[in-house]
């Protein structure tokens, strides 16, 4: 039987006609899909309200998310630094083995005059403040040399390189499959490392050697400020593993 009323049947391909009473084409179906596309993507039903394609991608990222830190963590593959010196070699480069030996060397000297201090701790703090300072200059150490509109914009992206890793590495000590609070803290504490090389091209720019000279002072300042009991301080640069503990008992 059939429930469809004649009227509604077009005669001449037996067809029924869509609303209101006009043939449905293959051609009309594609202006409707591209325009659905146009206005925010295909609509779908859930029940009864309709559901474009961007809010089931949003949805569906949600998902993903929160299965991510219900299986352990939202980051699977750890950042190291190697990654980020891909990304550098793109940018200029930076000879990183050369001023890994100056650091040896100054940290060398400078344990003289403070050997309570690991030298180790007293080299990595220089390191990263050194870095980052020659990161900001058109002409870092061992790297090619910004030209021309790349003084605009290459400085800026290694130096703001620089301080995203340390807070990505964070970001995956604290969210990652296992949580390591002692990454959380190392990497933060290289961060304001990194600030303190900022400030040195802040206050002296492409004056190298004012700048380096700026970096010896602070470090010494807060080695001088350690020693005299002061040395827990939210600024400034950071020496050794002990001097904010207040991280770790924040984070327990």
């Amino acid at each position: 039987m059939n429930l469809v009323p004649s009227e509604r049947i077009d005669k001449n391909t037996g067809f029924t006609y869509e609303e209101p009473f006009k043939p449905s084409t293959l051609l009309s179906e594609a202006l409707k899909t591209r325009k659905a596309k146009r206005d925010g993507g295909l609509m779908v039903s859930i029940g009864v309200t309709p559901v474009s394609e961007k809010q089931i991608s949003k949805l569906t990222k949600s998902l993903k998310k929160r299965k991510a830190k219900r299986d352990g963590g939202l980051f699977k593959k750890i950042m190291q630094d190697k990654d980020y010196d891909r990304w550098l070699d793109k940018l200029g480069g930076l000879d990183k083995d050369k001023l890994t030996e100056n650091a040896n060397t100054w940290a060398a000297e400078k344990q003289k005059s403070y050997p309570t201090f690991d030298e180790k701790d007293i080299a990595n703090t220089y390191l990263h403040a050194i870095s980052t300072y020659e990161l900001s200059t058109d002409n870092p150490l061992g790297g090619e040399g910004d030209k021309g509109f790349q003084k605009v914009w290459r400085s800026k992206a290694r130096q703001k390189g620089m301080q995203v890793k340390e807070m990505r590495q964070a970001a995956e000590a604290m969210l990652g499959e296992k949580k390591d609070t002692d990454k959380f803290v190392e990497a933060l504490k290289d961060r304001r490392n990194n600030v303190t090389g900022i400030n040195a091209y802040i206050k002296h720019g492409q004056n190298k050697e004012k700048a380096y000279t700026y970096i010896d002072d602070r470090i010494t300042k807060q080695l001088d400020s350690v020693l005299s009991g002061k040395g827990l301080s939210a600024v400034g640069p950071v020496i050794n593993p002990n001097e904010e503990m207040y991280w770790s008992k924040w984070l327990k």
